[in-house]
């Protein structure tokens, strides 16, 4: 390993500008690369949206379940409104 490797700074882009220098948008760019935040926020959004399908998902059956000929399983318009919540 080379002695300008170990004294480069960690946040700094790989291969980046040969002065040293960048422009304070690419700065913050180079600091942002990180696979591990995207990954982190994508698994945040998804456990909302997921939860949101599940609740979502019991409105269009209960059409179905009011005309129902089983009477155990007909829902009157009281159920109804609760099994849609």
């Amino acid at each position: 390993m080379d002695i300008q490797d170990e004294r480069s700074r960690l946040l700094d882009a790989e291969g980046g500008d040969p002065t040293g220098l960048m422009s304070e948008q690419d700065a913050y760019l180079s600091k942002v690369k990180n696979r591990k935040l995207y990954l982190a926020t994508l698994a945040s959004v998804l456990g909302p949206m997921s939860f949101g399908f599940v609740l979502g998902y019991s409105s269009p059956a209960i059409p179905e379940l009011t005309k129902i000929e089983d009477s155990r399983l007909r829902l009157d318009d009281n159920q109804a409104s609760w099994f849609g919540v």
